[in-house]
Order: structure tokens, then sequence, then C-alpha cells
């Protein structure tokens, strides 16, 4: 009995608007010092991480999950795992303009991709870069 008074409790809390507000900020504020998307799922969504800090308490964490702002978070996070579209946060870094992927490469291709820049005396991106712009 006492679980589904649990459960209704944090289906009806109140999300506090400006630890809402606290908790988006800084979900921006990591995004525009990450590079790829686990490590600002780790920042934003980690134990201690952005949202665990501004919202201690795990019912009120699913409240904040119903919310815009936690909306606007996720739409972060698709954009690192993705990289389509304009980055939604304020962007501060140079390489959106030089153009950026993020790509998971099935570890046989991966390997050898790694020993075919390895045999070449180059790192793997500066050889795929080259193999993408067939030189």
């Amino acid at each position: 009995m006492a679980a589904a008074k649990k459960s209704s409790r944090s289906k009806t809390k109140k999300v506090d608007r400006a630890r809402s507000d606290e908790a988006l900020k800084g979900a921006m504020n990591v995004a525009q010092s990450c590079d790829d998307w686990l490590k600002f799922f780790n920042a934003v969504f980690g134990k201690k991480g952005v949202l665990e800090q501004a919202f201690p308490d795990s019912d009120e964490r699913a409240a904040f999950s119903n919310t815009n702002d936690y909306k606007k978070v996720m739409a972060i996070l698709r954009y690192f795992q993705t990289g389509e579209g304009d980055p939604p946060f304020p962007t501060r870094r140079r390489y959106y303009s030089e153009g950026r992927i993020v790509i998971t490469l099935p570890k046989a291709v991966y390997k050898s991709l790694s020993q075919e820049a390895s045999d070449a005396g180059v790192n793997l991106n500066q050889f795929c870069v080259a193999k993408l712009s067939g030189k």
C-alpha cells in the first residue's frame, strides 16, 4: 500500500521552477564544454550529475522528466548522438563550423582502419579524413 502512495505522489509532485531552470542551464553549460554524447550524458544524468544536484530526491527527478526543460535537455542529448541540425544550445566552440561527425564502427572495421592508419604513419582521424576526401 505504501508503494502505491509513493508512486502516485511522484506523479503529482510539483517541480520547482528555479531548480528546473538551474538544471537546464547546467545541461547547456555542460554541452558547451563536451564533445560527445557519452560525456554529456554522464555529466548531466550520471551520479552527482547536473540533474541529481538540482533534484537530489528521485521523486523530484521523476517529476522533472515531465517538464519542457527536460525535453530541452533530451534535445541536446539527441543532438550529440545524431549530430543532426543546429545545436539546441548556445555554442562557443569552433568545430561546429569545421564539421564533425560521430560514428560507431563494427570492431573489425575499426581495427582494420586503425591498422591502415598506423601503417600510413598517421592517426586514425587524419587517415579517415584523407579516405573520405578521396586522397
